[in-house]
């Protein structure tokens, strides 16, 4: 081949060439990314969608859990005398949270053994003589059910059917009679305790400081102590009648006041002197318990003895 004919055909190489990367150009997308600029992304297995690649990675925080603000619900606190040397406070706790406690004094009150029982809630303690016992309460489930001692609670057995009347752990306004049958004495409010005298005969101290009482086993509930703003409430039988027993604030006592309530008769019998302390505002941490001529008042940890019914008072 002549060096004419070599160029020649080299020209129609370099133009075929040309033409290759001009028809190249004219298809190519102008709005097409470089391959090195593409986002590959990976899913998480928890997720159900990608974030779109140009969104930058995103991090999710898990929060921390919420501290706790109070204590424990406690309850209101209780006390049933026995006689001028034994009885048995209890701390009621709440359901389902728990925080119930159970001690028995045997001097007075001058010290209390704390005594274990398995129940998280206590509603009602009855007792028979300074080593008998028996508990209504409620574990975790909130269903009630019995229990007793015959040993100063060192053991404890099922105390069988319900018979007596107690405040609902499940539903603090509702009150249980010794029937089964369910009242709401206090309306909106909670019972705080219960006090009977027979099947029939009861006394409810409410949230608001109301006593309320039944003579038809909660088929009817009146309000009695009027305007006393009660703290504590126990009961006893006066000329075949309930009297209610209330503590609550009253002129000239410098403590809690004592009046006995019968009907619409209010009588004033004495004062426990809580040493510059007002009864006012202690619905729940004040218990008080009457045994013939045993008292017993509780306010949180101090206790408080009557051996004249109630008339005076001294610091155990």
């Amino acid at each position: 081949m002549t060096s004419r004919a070599r160029l020649a055909t080299w020209g129609l190489v370099a133009l075929l060439a040309v033409d290759v990367a001009l028809i190249s150009l004219a298809f190519r997308n102008p709005f097409r990314q470089p391959l090195a600029s593409t986002v590959s992304v990976t899913n998480d297995a928890a997720s159900t969608h990608s974030s779109p690649p140009s969104a930058p990675p995103t991090t999710t925080a898990t929060a921390p859990p919420p501290a706790e603000t109070s204590a424990p619900a406690r309850g209101p606190l209780g006390i049933v005398a026995v006689d001028a040397s034994s009885a048995w406070k209890f701390r009621q706790g709440a359901c389902p949270a728990g925080g119930s406690k159970l001690w028995h004094s045997a001097n007075g009150g001058r010290t209390w053994d704390e005594i274990a029982i398995p129940f998280s809630v206590i509603s009602r303690v009855q007792v028979t003589d300074s080593t008998k016992i028996l508990v209504v309460g409620s574990e975790s489930t909130c269903r009630e059910s019995a229990l007793h001692s015959t040993d100063t609670g060192k053991t404890w057995s099922p105390g069988g059917a319900l018979s007596l009347w107690y405040p609902s752990p499940a539903t603090p306004k509702e009150v249980v009679n010794s029937a089964g049958r369910v009242s709401t004495p206090c309306g909106e409010t909670d019972a705080v305790s219960v006090s009977s005298l027979s099947a029939t005969s009861a006394a409810v101290l409410c949230g608001n400081g109301k006593v309320m009482e039944t003579a038809n086993a909660g088929s009817t509930w009146v309000e009695i102590a009027r305007n006393l703003k009660a703290a504590a409430l126990a009961v006893r039988l006066e000329a075949g009648k309930l009297a209610a027993i209330v503590a609550h604030p009253g002129d000239g006592c410098s403590g809690a006041q004592l009046s006995v309530v019968v009907g619409t008769t209010v009588r004033k019998i004495g004062c426990v002197d809580l040493g510059g302390r007002e009864s006012a505002g202690l619905i729940g941490e004040a218990a008080l318990g009457i045994e013939g001529d045993a008292g017993w008042f509780v306010l949180d940890d101090a206790t408080y003895r009557s051996d004249d019914g109630g008339k005076t008072w001294a610091a155990a």
